[in-house]
């Protein structure tokens, strides 16, 4: 099943939908259409992600209690605190779907602890309008104070020269972790890929919040076609999914 790739599901799925609705559950499902899909592929990816973490209870109270975070307003003090934040929580995801795949150990728990961070900054960065409106701050403290920027501007949409300091000091810490990701790749199966796929977007929505008229609060976003190109184009050739 380690060697079962997303161009193997591709060919699969194709041969499926050619079949009659009465024979193929996939044709059932694609006669009721994409918004039908997708919801039966939500349902089935919690499912699975479930079963997964059914006998890792440690693994699922750590992400449970990762979130908790989400519930308050108050920034995290360090930048250690954020890391550990998303190690927990998108990290663990990562992981989990790491696990499903066959591939765990010391190098992969580090590689998708890199990556969780890396994905957890570009997100937080690009709803950053959403979590102001709620007064939340995802910008831990430290930062905040080392550019000398007032936290309670963010939720009041103030943009500023602190501002972008800050937000472009959570960049390099990305692509930092982007390239730690990458180093340790080498040292992990390339079964890993499929779970990683999704990073692939991480440097390009870097990349947009640097060039030159980048709005922070009206961010431009990666539109779904855009989003899938990528993924698909990192299913291809696995060293994309690291570009920073």
């Amino acid at each position: 099943m380690a060697n079962f790739t997303v161009h193997d599901l591709e060919k699969r799925v194709q041969k499926r939908a050619q079949a009659s609705a009465e024979g193929s559950y996939t044709r059932a499902l694609l006669d009721r259409g994409l918004e039908y899909c997708a919801k039966k592929l939500g349902e089935e990816s919690i499912e699975t992600v479930l079963a997964a973490v059914a006998e890792d209870r440690d693994r699922l109270i750590a992400l449970v209690d990762a979130h908790t975070f989400d519930l308050y307003d108050e920034p995290f003090a360090t930048l250690d605190d954020f890391d550990n934040y998303a190690a927990l929580s998108e990290g663990i995801v990562l992981g989990t779907a790491a696990a499903i795949l066959g591939v765990e150990g010391m190098a992969a728990n580090t590689l998708v602890r890199h990556a969780g961070i890396a994905a957890t900054i570009a997100h937080s960065l690009t709803v950053l309008p959403h979590y102001a409106s709620r007064r939340q701050i995802y910008i831990p403290r430290e930062v905040m104070d080392r550019h000398a920027l007032i936290p309670e501007s963010i939720p009041a949409h103030q943009e500023s020269p602190a501002l972008m300091a800050v937000l472009s000091e959570m960049r390099r810490h990305a692509r930092r972790q982007l390239q730690a990701a990458t180093l340790e790749a080498g040292e992990v199966s390339i079964a890993i890929s499929p779970a990683l796929l999704p990073l692939a977007t991480v440097g390009p929505h870097l990349r947009r919040m640097e060039r030159r008229g980048y709005e922070p609060f009206a961010p431009e976003v990666l539109s779904p076609l855009k989003r899938q190109w990528l993924i698909w184009r990192a299913s291809r050739n696995p060293k994309r999914i690291f570009a920073a």
